[in-house]
């Protein structure tokens, strides 16, 4: 099962979730391909530690403002 497949089925069942997709493929796929599908940040390997880190942080106050609505 692949992310897409994952997210389809996940997603429903928790909407106030933040999904991350980690992926190697940057060139054939974007972030607004990601986004359309339902990740809410996406990060491309190698993932450096500090690239992971600020991802994290987006995630945390993306989930905050989930939790706000």
């Amino acid at each position: 099962m692949n992310g897409i497949d994952e997210i389809t089925k996940c997603k429903p069942f928790l909407p106030d979730t933040v999904f991350i997709a980690f992926t190697a493929d940057s060139i054939r796929y974007n972030k607004n391909f990601w986004r359309e599908a339902g990740f809410s940040l996406c990060i491309t390997k190698p993932i450096l530690p500090v690239k992971f880190l600020r991802l994290l942080e987006e995630a945390l106050t993306l989930r905050g403002q989930l939790m706000e609505d």
